[in-house]
């Protein structure tokens, strides 16, 4: 009587059940416990396995293609001391203008259309000046050369390979380097001369040293056939 009733255990809703059988409960022991799919195996301090790159997609840059690393152009305010020139030149026109009048007694509506003529051909000349800069002065560093532009339709053109220039220097006069600007000159081996000869480049050092930079990288990077 005392066996039958400890064999049958009442659960808490009051109901028996039945004895789970010994080679089952131990197959429940064996048997781990599944996971959610995003529950992490190796806990939250593991660092994920690399993933491998399939084959087809572009890889970083190995030297063997060629990049753009700097643009640039010629730097408008570099023509700034000659535009302080032509005011100069304009006062002195007018000064003139009204000293020959005065002193010569000419008609003053012709002596003044003479200064304005004289005045604006001194600026269309300057002016003239600072667009074929700025529009036509065009500087470009990739991993292999140096190109300089020198046309509105970029016909003409020099270059430079990396690989072969030994010194690049830097040239600032006083006011350009008050603005800021100044000129490079870029010497190839086995040249007395400076290649090309780079004016109105804006923080000209912080150019050069790039320039060197890129040539020391080509020179250890793989060659091209």
């Amino acid at each position: 009587m005392m066996d039958s009733l400890h064999s049958k255990k009442p659960d808490p809703a009051g109901a028996s059940s039945p004895p789970i059988p010994a080679d089952r409960a131990a197959t429940a022991k064996e048997q781990p416990k599944p996971m959610c799919k995003f529950e992490q195996e190796s806990g939250p301090d593991s660092v994920p396995e690399a993933v491998a790159v399939p084959e087809g997609l572009p890889a970083e840059f190995d030297g063997s293609e060629e990049i753009d690393v700097w643009w640039g152009s010629y730097a408008g305010r570099t023509l700034l001391p000659s535009f302080a020139v032509c005011v100069l030149l304009t006062l002195v026109v007018i000064v003139a203008a009204v000293y020959i009048q005065r002193r010569y007694d000419l008609d003053p509506l012709a002596v003044r259309y003479a200064a304005y003529a004289v005045a604006a051909l001194i600026w269309l000349v300057q002016l003239a000046q600072w667009s074929y800069r700025v529009l036509t002065f065009s500087y470009r560093l990739t991993t292999r050369r140096f190109l300089l532009e020198r046309s509105f339709f970029n016909s003409l053109r020099a270059t430079v390979d990396l690989r072969r220039i030994t010194r690049v220097e830097v040239a600032q006069r006083p006011l350009e380097r008050m603005l800021g600007v100044g000129r490079i000159n870029i010497i190839e081996e086995e040249k007395s001369v400076p290649s090309i000869e780079l004016c109105g480049v804006c923080r000209p050092e912080t150019v050069a040293n790039m320039i060197r930079e890129q040539a020391k990288q080509s020179l250890s990077a793989p060659s091209r056939a």
